[in-house]
């Protein structure tokens, strides 16, 4: 939930394409003047707790994917960079400013990820943006990507839009330690990984227990309640004299 899209259209530059439920993007004009120039822009607003979201602000991010229902295959694809301002599902060509621009400061100059489809459509094609999540996470810029076809390309690529057949789905995976206080809040309740200790508003492991008393006539154990356990054993023991049992 939460998805926001649109594409901004070279040809019709003021054309708000916010409604669309197909997605396009396109390459450059070419000389021989088969095509103009679209971009797809594409943003998650609620991944966040400042966000009203379910991820911590401050996550470790493990993994990210896209997944988008591709409707036209496409040798090109689209390369997805980082926006860095605001825009809207009205947003136009001309709003941004002969659309989006990679220069760092409307979106990133260099591309989180190039996916490419040419399969059978419909299809449900999903794409790693671990990098971007994992961005956002950190305290960068939270408003989604633009889809731009790599280098010259104008195989232009289609796929459902939030207001399409089936959605764009992001999923994530995440891990995350609250600030801590004291010793006590980081305890996992587990004496056989030590003592966790709090240093700085940061958690810290303990060190592991090692339950060895180099004792053959105890089988040695930890307990996650009490520590180490020696527990007397039955096993075999040899004298190496043949002349006892």
């Amino acid at each position: 939930s939460g998805s926001v899209d649109t594409f901004v259209h070279a040809g019709l530059p003021t054309t708000d394409n916010g409604a669309a439920a197909t997605l396009i993007v396109d390459g450059p004009l070419p000389p021989s003047g088969l095509g103009d120039e679209r971009q797809i822009l594409l943003r998650f607003d609620t991944l966040f707790t400042s966000q009203g979201g379910p991820i911590p602000d401050g996550a470790t991010i493990t993994s990210a994917t896209v997944q988008l229902n591709i409707t036209n295959a496409s040798v090109d694809g689209a390369e997805l960079h980082r926006m860095l301002v605001p825009w809207t599902a009205s947003s136009t060509w001309t709003s941004l400013t002969n659309g989006v621009q990679r220069d760092g400061v409307e979106s990133v100059a260099a591309a989180d990820v190039t996916s490419l489809w040419n399969g059978a459509v419909p299809q449900l094609h999903t794409i790693t943006v671990t990098s971007s999540v994992a961005a956002w996470s950190a305290g960068g810029v939270k408003q989604g990507w633009v889809f731009v076809t790599p280098g010259t390309g104008s195989d232009s690529w289609q796929f459902d839009s939030a207001e399409g057949t089936t959605h764009p789905k992001l999923s994530v995976t995440y891990t995350f330690s609250p600030p801590c206080g004291v010793d006590a809040d980081c305890t996992d309740n587990n004496l056989c990984n030590g003592i966790e200790t709090c240093v700085a508003t940061v958690c810290q492991p303990g060190t592991a227990l090692v339950c060895n008393d180099s004792n053959v006539c105890t089988t040695d154990s930890c307990s996650p309640a009490s520590g180490c356990v020696f527990s007397n054993n039955t096993n075999t023991c040899s004298d190496n004299n043949a002349c006892t049992t």
